[in-house]
């Protein structure tokens, strides 16, 4: 009798364990309190990778940015006037310089000079 007794009283208590247990336990994986995305064609932080912290190089990053990398990964890095100059293409600052319509289509339909 006394072993059906405790036996009914682990089972009757490890059921009410069971339903007492917080709702907030989750059986897998890391559960951020925000969102974390990841840009597939850039970088998240482009200065930190024009000055050499690159972290994880994704394969669908635009090859501006797979061109830099790629100069840290052999070694060669960019210097500060290197960087400024990168940060200026990703961020479309580039403007050309004013090209003259008449140069250009004269230049191109000059006859091409044999060296």
């Amino acid at each position: 009798m006394t072993l059906k007794f405790v036996r009914y009283s682990l089972v009757t208590l490890s059921g009410i364990l069971f339903l007492a247990t917080p709702s907030a336990i989750y059986s897998c994986g890391p559960f951020f309190e925000e969102t974390v995305f990841a840009f597939e064609t850039k970088p998240e932080n482009g200065t930190g990778f024009a000055a050499g912290g690159l972290g994880i190089v994704r394969p669908g990053f635009r090859r501006a940015y797979l061109v830099v990398a790629y100069r840290y990964l052999l070694g060669l890095g960019l210097n500060p006037e290197q960087q400024r100059a990168a940060l200026d293409v990703w961020s479309g600052n580039v403007v050309p310089g004013y090209v003259d319509q008449q140069d250009a289509l004269s230049s191109w339909r000059s006859p091409v000079q044999a060296l």
